[in-house]
Formats: structure tokens, sequence, C-alpha cells
């Protein structure tokens, strides 16, 4: 039988690192896109490896499914809306590390579509929650000044053929990534708006990477 998970604010799948790593694990956050839930990424979490911790939000706006944040039209997020679950979103994380005693200063983001750009606000707004991640077909979530990123670490990947966030778009979450000072290994694909077997590989490969210099 699993063990009911501590109330967190929102709905949420956890598995805890099982490889004996010693003292607090790092942990991935995963966030999936429009209409998925909290199991849509466990998979690619999964392929980081057992000796990370996992932790998966739901969405809990519901638009055609669940999503982070509402939209003003589409391809427009709501700014003041995505601003508030970014606060909450940052809540849940912190109640999280203490529920669960995992390392607060190693958490690195996996985000999908809407959530690859809640997990660009996310870092904007409380740069001390995310040590860095990966954003995919994400777009700009706000405008923003000052460099609140300096030394954190972003795998950024986006198809060239997506018909729901434009070359442009994408380019402009890259730019004010850079802009807030972020390291960003960028990464094109042939295909379109659909998360692939290429682009799982690649970025969970730079994920474990990057979790073993940290």
């Amino acid at each position: 039988m699993t063990p009911e998970l501590p109330d967190l604010g929102l709905e949420y799948r956890y598995r805890p690192a099982s490889d004996g790593t010693e003292g607090a694990p790092k942990t991935v956050l995963l966030l999936h896109g429009a209409g998925g839930d909290e199991s849509s990424l466990l998979p690619v979490g999964e392929a980081v490896g057992t000796h990370v911790a996992l932790l998966s939000p739901r969405g809990n706006v519901e638009e055609n499914g669940p999503r982070y944040f509402r939209r003003v039209e589409p391809g427009v997020p709501d700014v003041e809306d995505l601003h508030a679950r970014v606060d909450e979103l940052a809540q849940f994380v912190a109640r999280a590390c203490d529920a669960f005693d995992l390392d607060a200063a190693a958490v690195w983001v996996f985000g999908y579509s809407n959530g690859a750009t809640t997990a660009a606000a996310l870092a904007l707004d409380h740069p001390d929650v995310l040590a860095g991640g990966v954003l995919l077909a994400a777009r700009a979530p706000f405008r923003h000044h000052g460099r609140v990123l300096d030394g954190k670490a972003f795998f950024c990947g986006h198809g060239r053929s997506d018909d729901q966030v434009s070359v442009a778009d994408y380019e402009d979450v890259v730019e004010l990534l850079v802009t807030a000072g972020a390291e960003i290994e960028l990464h094109w694909y042939d295909g379109g708006h659909e998360l692939t077997d290429e682009q799982v590989q690649e970025a969970t490969a730079w994920l474990q990477r990057q979790m073993q210099k940290a």
C-alpha cells in the first residue's frame, strides 16, 4: 500500500531517491505540459536515475485539462496570475524540501511546454528555488530586468516545426534567460511541439552531468 503523502498545497507525486545516497538528496521538479498531470513526466524523471528524488506537482488551473497558469488568449499568459501561481509553486517546493528532507539548494527543474514557461517564471521570480534545469518548448513568461540567474545553467530545446510555440517565441525566452545571467545550452530539433525520445535522452543526460558537477 502506498503511504499517504503530506498535504503540500498542490496535488503531486513523489518518488524518493533510492540508491542509498548519503545526505539530503538532489531533486528533479517535473512540470508537465498543458493537459498533462502529475504522472505525465515521471518516466522522464526516472531516466535521470534513482539517486535523485522526483517531485511532480499537478497544475491547478483547469483549461482543457490541467495547466499551471491562466491565459488571456492562446499563447499569451495572464501575467498577474502567473506570478501568483509561481509564488504558490515556490512555497510548494519549500514545503516538500522540509517534508522529505531534500537539499533545497539542489532542486533542478524539467519543464515541458506550459510547464517550461512556468519553470522560466519560477526561476526569474524565485531564483533561489532552482539550481537550473531543462526547458523544452517554452515561451517567455514576462519581461524581466536584472541578472538574477548568474551561475545557473539551463538546457533549452525546441522543435523548428513547432506549431504552438514559434521559433521567435522560443528565441525570446532564451534571450530573457541570457539577459538574466543564465548559462544556456541551446538545442534545436527537426520535429514539432511533441516531446520526443531524442529530447528526453539529451536533456536527461545533460541533467545527470549538471547534477554530478554541482
